[in-house]
């Protein structure tokens, strides 16, 4: 459904010069990306180990985080240009046939998505749960662009400021993601934590585990000679 929905979202964008609809087709890609990441997340289920379905875990949510940023960057500066330019959505027929089935499945997937990820507690899930959300919101905002443009054609430009709110907000959720993680140190910069994924500890962690281990060891002889 997301790879139907990005080549029809892609062509009628180009057709109608509407930023939301190029936003929509560019979500449906990274939800189509972000969707086969979680397969892979979730592969093997039972049959695999805990402790490589963590690291997958992490890798998933990095990865999806990272897919958002860009897909933030891409549609913020399309929408800014569409702006610049004047560039008023056309083809309204084509808009509508787009946005009502798309709003409607979206949606349902985003919330079907959302359940699973609360029973499965997987953050990885919910951020994919966000894509197709986003994917909702575009094309609800598409719908009410085309109701403006026709009410009063000197609101052209509706379209492209929903896409660039919603950029933006992408944007900042991938970004707050990355950002934890590197409070956390996990170095997902590296070739080794993608290759591996290892699930670097936290400084404290280390701190405990590495320098003062020796004294981490004692306090606990200590507890158990006194439970003694």
């Amino acid at each position: 459904m997301t790879l139907v929905a990005f080549i029809a979202g892609f062509t009628i964008s180009i057709s109608t010069n509407s930023s939301a609809t190029l936003g929509y087709s560019l979500e449906s890609l990274v939800d189509l990306v972000s969707s086969l990441i979680v397969v892979w997340r979730f592969h093997g289920g039972e049959a695999t180990s805990k402790e490589e379905l963590e690291k997958r875990e992490k890798r998933a949510s990095i990865g999806i985080a990272g897919l958002m940023v860009i897909l933030g960057i891409c549609v913020f500066s399309v929408a800014i240009e569409h702006l610049s330019e004047g560039h008023a959505p056309s083809a309204l027929h084509q808009l509508i046939s787009l946005s009502v089935p798309s709003l409607l499945i979206f949606f349902v997937l985003g919330m079907l998505k959302f359940n699973i990820a609360i029973k499965t507690q997987s953050p990885a899930m919910k951020k994919d749960a966000v894509c197709s959300l986003g994917g909702a919101v575009l094309s609800l905002g598409v719908l009410i662009g085309v109701g403006l443009f026709q009410s009063d054609d000197a609101i052209w430009w509706f379209d492209a400021f929903v896409a660039i709110i919603i950029s933006i907000l992408l944007a900042l959720y991938g970004i707050r993601t990355l950002v934890k993680n590197i409070l956390e140190d996990k170095k997902y910069w590296t070739i080794k934590f993608w290759m591996e994924g290892k699930i670097y500890k936290n400084v404290d962690e280390q701190t405990l585990n590495g320098d003062n281990a020796v004294g981490t060891h004692d306090i606990e002889l200590s507890d158990a000679g006194d439970n003694l």
